[in-house]
């Protein structure tokens, strides 16, 4: 049992049944729980170093699996965190030993912190642009990765579920603004025999290739099912 678990026993339990508990076990067991809650409450009491505290900051909020804003820090610094610490935490954050997971992501609109241990950089690059409010950004991003790392192009319902949660029309109104904006000519799309579609990236592979793979996924795997 480790000290979050004898924690979260003290706390559900009343004095009746944690005397009982007490008066079953033998004495060194007891002993040892004493000793680990205690730590639990040294733990708690100790005064805790800035850097640490914006570190768990970061570190509890990447566990909802959301970035922390550069910008809502500095409006409502995490507590116990002076406005002028943040920015100095932030400006080296290399020389603490509480930042060795802590990443950072320079957006267009910000800069967002989360914590490697607990969110992929892909998952939090995706997270970043979407907080932009990048739709162009955020669909040739994940087209783009899916056709170099697996590959296979992007499915046009995969941008309608989560993490995105993008609609129909707009969609279909990113993928026409790519056609005349540079930065996204390789993006493109392909059709299955069912009318179902596919987004892929030509950097990453051709539109043949894209083709017969979007009818794999599209109409071969799920006829299959």
């Amino acid at each position: 049992m480790d000290e979050e678990e004898l924690q979260t026993l003290d706390d559900c339990l009343n004095d009746e049944e944690l005397q009982a508990i007490e008066d079953s076990l033998d004495e060194e067991t007891l002993r040892a729980m004493e000793e680990a809650l205690a730590e639990v409450e040294a733990e708690a009491n100790r005064e805790k170093s800035d850097e640490e505290l914006l570190a768990h900051y970061i570190k509890d909020v990447t566990l909802a699996e959301e970035l922390v804003a550069l910008a809502d820090l500095k409006a409502a610094p995490p507590e116990g965190v002076a406005p002028e610490r943040l920015t100095e935490i932030l400006a080296h954050p290399e020389e603490s030993p509480f930042f060795e997971t802590i990443r950072c992501i320079h957006g267009k609109k910000d800069v967002y912190y989360y914590d490697s241990a607990n969110m992929t950089d892909h998952f939090a690059k995706i997270q970043s642009i979407l907080q932009d409010q990048d739709i162009l950004a955020s669909i040739a991003s994940a087209a783009r990765h899916d056709c170099k790392i697996y590959p296979r192009p992007v499915k046009f319902t995969a941008m309608m579920d989560s993490p995105y949660f993008f609609t129909e029309g707009e969609i279909f109104g990113a993928l026409e603004a790519m056609k005349h904006t540079e930065a996204y000519q390789d993006i493109d799309t392909v059709t299955a025999s069912n009318g179902k579609i596919c987004i892929y990236s030509s950097k990453y592979m051709s539109k043949k290739y894209a083709q017969a793979l979007c009818e794999e996924m599209e109409v071969e795997w799920i006829n299959h099912l």
